[in-house]
């Protein structure tokens, strides 16, 4: 038997032990982690907690479901108890990448560590809402976005912080969100040099570079507590990279159903990977049809009760066809699991498959990277994922794959965990298990290799400084990722494509081919297209093992291509990045986020560095520069149109909806090649209003309406949206998904905000203030205008806004008068405890003069706000403390 690399990922040898808690451990840490049947420590964790405990920074790559979140739930607790036995009020700052996921975090830190008195937080809301009550907390989590913003427009919150939890440290190398997580590293390390680094990770190949960058100690293992085993499948076998093999029944002419239906038979649990929503969706209702025959009556009677939970989570004028499909595959036990669902959905699904009642998620690779929901078998029908940019499929990564497969296998409940990549295409399957098998992760590279990837960054440092140089920009940047990597030569400005799988295995393929031919002495296989390309053996006889095909898979490698490393010295090093930095600062005063003036009227000095206005107010909503000036643009050039046709001039809000969608930054909804017809028809539909569309552009654009049917089809989602069209109708008439909706929603409300925003800071803008005026509210809960006030009581949504509207009940003031008694006969649906609220609401607001309605006011108006506030609590020292502290709270949410 060839001697084939160790790739069962360090299972679990019964001759390791488990370690014991290490003695620096407080006691009541440990009287916690015994209480939720954690009695003794995995080996990478009792590593691990060496150097964390010892107030190191540490970088810990090790496998999933290894461990990691506890190593640094002891870190952070650990610190927090000692800090408040010195009555010293610290901070830990717990940074994840989704808001799921820290939602998840939160929970779960909030019941297993509130005991010890800690108190935890978190914040995942809008990027621009600068909730600082938040740092009032002992554990503070946050997305990486949102301790960013929060964090550049207060940023002596740093100093209080005294270790860092960055979960998922390998996101530094996502070309979209890496760039964000690695200034704010960057600036919380320069800003407060004391602060511990704990960084977690799967595997990652340059896990020492990255170490060096932070100054870290690395804990590298391949210990997992289960057993991984990974394999692909073929002709109804499992081969495992071990070199044995399994033989799976075939139930039916799909590989996937025959995997499932055998992990289903030993009492585990399936997750099946695809490529695209589509696919998710059809076969969890394929898998459903046939899986329903394997469960017992009772079972079938617990799985009929689950998917009526599942129904009374939707409204019924909401149930859109995804909830629909939803409702009859759980009666199977099995679930799709996409981007599409709305996030009560996703949970619910997650919940019920950790409890065991759903058997089966058929997956986008969006659920890898998010909560913890492991599984006896991981099924991976595709590593190729859409590529928006690229307009067609490309490969995942190796470390995206690593994540998927690394869902294989429950802790406590599963013997071992299974991986098994399955194809479509036979021929290819080869060569995939050796790329992504036996292949190695890709390095992290930064991405700051970017002037226009800078811009935000450098304008939140212009902001946060208040006054700077191009000096001390260079200054911060050099303690970048990127500034490492490029002074020794591991990060080119252009970073090099990754060689394509089928040149890389050419070789293999031909050496394959002609050992299986020399095998069976004759030519390949007849199939469907005629010979087998690689004239593969029929493995079913035995003759060539699962062990001798990845000896001869392996043997030629997979190489990448070696670059030629540059080592910079200092004043190389400084060029590059003041290039890149110049182009940024460039932009910035071109389109008047930033001022510049000489210091001191000394030329040998650097230029003074400040933020105008708009640089301010741009930075305070977290919208990207080249955005904001596009938005601006735009509203300078409407504000003309108003002020020359005062009385010709008609505009509504599709203007508005359109410069919205024309900055590209509504994620949900794309559109598709068969929906032409349906975006032309809602635009003839606009037909009276469609010089609307025009007053967006400025007349230096040569733009058409049609240039782009993405921005049309979100344009009119939300158009409907805001006219109160159910929500299932948008779903159903525009092919999206809940999740798609909220996201557009979300998105359109922060760019409607900004509108406002930006339009407060124009001369004679009275008009445009009007006209976008409560946009923001409207979007936010999809209503037309005359329902605002109603809308933004809490427990009053737009149905029920709409029924009472529709009763007589026209203003807040109205509202008011009426007897509760009668209020509470208008509808079923206005419950007696609702009505109470509602009175209480409406009376809070007529005796305070705090206006909750942040959306609406310019930031001027907010600062004018918060000082005024100030002066009120001074003159006020003897008021109650109750209102000492609601004023407070407003305050921080400025």
């Amino acid at each position: 038997m060839p001697i084939l690399p160790d790739k069962t990922k360090g299972l679990q040898d019964s001759s390791v032990k488990l370690g014991n808690f290490p003695p620096k451990i407080n006691p009541k840490i440990i009287s916690i982690l015994r209480s939720h049947n954690i009695k003794k420590l995995y080996p990478p964790q009792e590593k691990a907690l060496e150097p964390v405990l010892d107030n190191k920074n540490v970088i810990i790559a090790i496998p999933t479901a290894s461990g990691k979140t506890l190593i640094a739930e002891i870190a952070m607790i650990q610190k927090i108890l000692d800090y408040k036995q010195r009555n010293l009020n610290k901070k830990v700052l717990y940074l994840c990448p989704l808001k799921a996921l820290a939602s998840e975090k939160y929970h779960e830190f909030q019941k297993k560590w509130s005991k010890l008195g800690i108190k935890v937080g978190y914040s995942v809301g809008d990027v621009d809402n600068l909730n600082f009550g938040v740092f009032r907390n002992d554990i503070i989590i946050m997305t990486n976005e949102k301790a960013d913003s929060l964090l550049r427009n207060r940023p002596k919150e740093i100093d209080d912080i005294v270790i860092l939890i960055v979960d998922e440290i390998h996101l530094l190398n996502d070309q979209s969100r890496g760039i964000t997580l690695e200034i704010l590293l960057t600036r919380i390390k320069t800003i407060n040099p004391t602060v511990q680094i704990v960084g977690l990770s799967a595997t990652i190949k340059n896990a020492e570079e990255i170490s060096n960058w932070l100054g870290a100690e690395l804990i590298k293992s391949d210990w997992r507590p289960v057993e991984l085993r990974e394999g692909f499948f073929l002709n109804n076998r499992i081969y495992y990279s071990e070199g044995d093999s399994k033989i799976i029944k075939e139930i039916t002419k799909d590989p996937t159903y025959n995997l499932i239906s055998d992990v289903i038979d030993e009492g585990g649990q399936a997750l099946v990977f695809v490529s695209t929503r589509k696919s998710s969706k059809s076969q969890a209702e394929k898998i459903s049809i046939q899986l329903k025959n394997k469960f017992s009556r009772k079972e079938l009677d617990d799985l009929s009760k689950l998917s009526k939970r599942f129904k009374n989570l939707a409204n019924p004028e909401n149930m859109t066809k995804e909830t629909k499909k939803l409702i009859i595959t759980m009666k199977s036990g099995v679930a799709f699991h996409n981007a599409g669902l709305s996030q009560i959905q996703r949970t619910f699904i997650e919940d019920n498959f950790r409890n065991g009642l759903i058997r089966v998620i058929t997956a986008t690779p969006t659920l890898a990277a998010g909560v913890n929901t492991p599984a006896r078998r991981v099924i991976i029908k595709s590593v190729f994922r859409y590529n928006a940019e690229l307009n067609r499929s490309v490969k995942i990564p190796v470390i995206e794959y690593q994540q998927m497969s690394g869902r294989a296998g429950r802790p406590g409940y599963d013997p071992y965990g299974d991986s098994i990549l399955v194809s479509s295409n036979p021929s290819k399957i080869e060569e995939l298990a050796a790329y992504y098998i036996f292949g190695e992760t890709e390095p992290i590279l930064s991405k700051l290799n970017n002037s226009g990837s800078l811009q935000t960054h450098i304008l939140g440092n212009i902001v946060m400084e208040k006054r700077t140089n191009n000096k001390k920009l260079i200054d911060f940047l050099l303690n970048t990722l990127f500034a490492h990597q490029l002074k020794h030569g591991t990060n080119i400005v252009n970073e090099l494509p990754k060689p394509d799988i089928d040149v890389k295995t050419q070789n293999i393929r031909k050496d394959l081919k002609r050992q299986t031919s020399q095998i069976k002495g004759k030519k390949g296989r007849k199939g469907a297209k005629g010979n087998d390309p690689l004239s593969l053996p029929d493995l079913d006889t035995g003759l060539t093992s699962a062990a001798d095909m990845y000896e001869n898979i392996i043997k030629k490698g997979i190489e990448s291509p070696k670059n030629e490393k540059k080592i910079l010295n200092n004043s190389e090093l400084r060029n590059s990045i003041g290039k890149i930095t110049g182009k940024a600062l460039e932009f910035l005063y071109e389109k008047e986020f930033i001022k510049k003036k000489s210091a001191d009227n000394n030329k040998n000095d650097e230029e003074i560095l400040t933020p105008s206005k708009f640089g301010s107010v741009s930075n305070r909503l977290y919208i990207k520069p080249y955005i904001a000036a596009d938005l601006f643009r735009r509203l300078k050039h409407i504000n003309k149109l108003v002020k020359e046709n005062p009385y010709n001039f008609q505009i509504n809000e599709i203007t508005f909806l359109y410069i919205i969608a024309l900055t590209g930054e509504l994620m949900g909804g794309y559109f598709r090649r068969n929906e032409d017809d349906l975006v032309r028809a809602n635009v003839r539909r606009c037909k009276k209003n469609i010089e609307m569309f025009t007053f967006a552009y400025d007349s230096d654009e040569n733009t058409s309406l049609f240039d782009d049917m993405n921005i049309l089809k979100q344009l009119f989602i939300l158009s409907e949206w805001i006219k109160e069209t159910p929500e299932s109708n948008i779903t159903d008439e525009f092919n999206i998904g809940a999740g798609d909706l909220f996201r557009t929603v979300e998105t359109a409300r922060w760019l409607a905000r900004a509108i406002y925003q930006f339009a407060a800071l124009l001369k004679n803008n009275k008009e445009l203030l009007m006209m976008t005026k409560n946009f923001s509210t409207r979007i936010k809960y999809g209503v037309k205008k005359e329902l605002v006030p109603f809308v933004n009581l809490k427990g009053l949504g737009r149905v029920k806004a709409r029924i009472l509207y529709k009763s007589g009940i026209s203003s807040l003031e109205d509202l008011r008068m009426v007897p509760n008694v009668e209020l509470e006969k208008i509808s079923n649906l206005i419950s007696k405890s609702l009505v109470v609220s509602i009175k209480n609401q409406i009376n809070s607001k007529k005796d305070s003069n705090v206006d909750n309605n942040d959306d609406n006011e310019p930031l001027e108006s907010f600062n004018i706000k918060k000082s005024a506030k100030k002066s009120n609590t001074i003159k006020n020292k003897k008021t109650s403390s109750k209102k000492t502290k609601k004023s407070t709270r407003q305050t921080y949410l400025v």
